[in-house]
């Protein structure tokens, strides 16, 4: 990674493409690339993760909310888009656009950075389009910050813990369509299908994913079809 301590530089976050659990991990590296002066968040907020609120607070973010006008066409990326050329137009533009996402949307955009002399730094968390970086003075591939001395997948299963001895206290079972919303809820812009140290296509997969690698903290559940249940013994010695 280049240095550019010396920079006025601005960052410019995708939210709806980059998750919010990633929020600490690209401030930091948008930091070891020049002093951001200002953080701008785009994103839908009716449909982005709630700890994208909390982030933009922590770091004082100036909020864009770009709403879907019409069905399935996202306008986050026209938003985005204008408020960097407004910034690279400007009477005295950053040195410095750093561009946090993972869409090759936006290479039209750093191209015309670096044509007006500006250096364009994208920051990514997916390597499945990363064509777009050709498009950029540099880059950077963020991975999720972990804890010293924390197992976050033990946390992950003792908040999965948490919400099926709470939920199923007096219930039989839970839906998972139920316990999805529920988790969602505890764990704020956590992805089943992406963050958890397996792959899983789904939440029950996660559930079995989960249930398999703690099995001495999940022995009162089983899995069923659409929903978890106690295990029956211990549902008719709680029900009397």
């Amino acid at each position: 990674m280049n240095n550019y301590q010396n920079k006025k530089a601005i960052l410019f976050i995708d939210g709806d493409n980059i998750a919010a659990n990633m929020a600490d991990a690209i401030t930091d590296s948008a930091k070891k690339y020049g002093t951001v002066c200002e953080t701008h968040l785009f994103a839908n907020f009716k449909s982005a993760d709630t700890e994208w609120s909390v982030a933009a607070y922590k770091y004082a973010m100036h909020i864009h909310h770009l709403p879907v006008m019409v069905a399935k066409k996202n306008t986050t990326d026209i938003g985005l888009t204008i408020a960097v050329m407004r910034e690279l137009y400007a009477p005295s533009p950053a040195d410095l656009f750093i561009i946090a996402s993972n869409d090759s949307d936006f290479m039209p955009v750093a191209m015309e950075i670096r044509r007006l002399g500006k250096t364009a730094v994208c920051l990514y968390t997916s390597k499945d389009n990363t064509q777009q970086l050709s498009a950029y003075n540099d880059f950077h591939f963020v991975e999720k910050q972990r804890q010293a001395g924390v197992d976050e997948h033990l946390k992950t299963a003792l908040s999965v813990k948490e919400i099926l001895d709470s939920y199923l206290k007096n219930k039989d079972k839970i839906k998972l369509n139920t316990f999805n919303t529920l988790l969602k809820k505890k764990l704020p812009g956590y992805d089943v299908k992406k963050d958890y140290k397996k792959p899983c296509s789904g939440v029950k997969n996660f559930l079995r994913t989960i249930f398999s690698d703690y099995p001495d903290k999940f022995d009162r559940y089983d899995i069923k079809v659409d929903c978890i249940e106690k295990k029956a013994a211990l549902a008719l010695r709680d029900n009397k």
